[in-house]
């Protein structure tokens, strides 16, 4: 591998570590305890209803559409969200 694809790997792997760091104290003023883990399974769960929503012949009404992202969403999250709230 040459050195020049090293650095950029190297450069990315550094954006997505602040990314994350971002994302993490945003979501901590919601839950103290949010962690890398809650993280990861917040986005897959939201990638999971937008293509469940996707194959739906019409979008639900708003309010069922928040309670889905909310209960999917937490199924992997060691520390879940308690509240149905557009922070966490």
């Amino acid at each position: 591998m040459n050195s020049e694809l090293l650095r950029i790997q190297h450069q990315i792997l550094d954006l997505l570590k602040k990314l994350a760091k971002v994302l993490l104290s945003h979501f901590r003023q919601f839950n103290p305890d949010f962690s890398i883990t809650d993280l990861k399974a917040l986005f897959r769960g939201y990638r999971y209803v937008e293509e469940t929503i996707k194959l739906l012949p019409q979008k639900p009404d708003p309010i069922l559409l928040a309670n889905i992202f909310h209960t999917v969403t937490n199924l992997g999250r060691i520390h879940p969200a308690t509240t149905c709230s557009s922070g966490s």
